[in-house]
């Protein structure tokens, strides 16, 4: 569930935070989405990009910097690492166009989901198959909600906040250290 839904909900949660209960109108307006954009965007998702992602990310680099680093200051390399990978991306039309707000929003929010992550990936046993779903399903939420919550009309301070990216960092970082302070900073690691 936690791999499925897990982004899809912190996106909601983040948004109802600011908007009130429009997101979730929405969404109700909108349920057939869920079927015609969410689930295929999911499974493309799977193939590209998560598919050719997390077995580097995941399946090699966190286990060797969690061995190396612990769990905490693993995971904070790694999202790193993460966040400037995408860097090339930012000058395409699937991340771009760029700009420095919006590549520091990225970077924060890839290195606070990276928590996420490697919660997942450590409290299933370090299983690939799961990331990579978990991956496409944050992905495919994204996908889904920002069309939808984008065309609500809402201006000001949550536009500066939506817009430049401030609020997935929020949303994730306030995840990211619920997770740490349940785990007691295991993240569910095992070494």
């Amino acid at each position: 569930m936690v791999a499925l839904f897990g982004f899809m909900f912190a996106y909601i949660a983040g948004y109802v935070t600011i908007l009130g209960t429009d997101p979730l109108t929405a969404l109700l307006e909108n349920w057939s989405l869920f079927f015609t954009v969410f689930l295929p965007l999911v499974l493309l998702g799977i193939f590209v990009p998560s598919i050719g992602e997390e077995p580097g990310w995941r399946g090699f680099a966190l286990p060797r910097l969690q061995r190396q680093y612990g769990p905490i200051w693993g995971t904070l390399v790694l999202g790193v690492l993460v966040g400037l990978y995408h860097l090339p991306a930012f000058f395409t039309p699937f991340l771009g166009p760029i700009t420095l707000s919006g590549f520091v929003a990225f970077v924060l929010t890839a290195i606070a989901g990276s928590f996420i992550y490697t919660w997942v990936f450590n409290g299933t046993g370090g299983s690939l198959l799961i990331v990579i779903l978990l991956h496409a399903a944050g992905n495919a939420a994204s996908g889904l909600l920002t069309p939808i919550f984008g065309g609500l009309g809402y201006g000001g301070w949550a536009a500066t906040i939506i817009d430049g990216g401030a609020l997935n960092v929020i949303v994730f970082a306030i995840v990211a250290v619920v997770l740490i302070i349940l785990t007691k900073g295991r993240l569910a690691y095992n070494s």
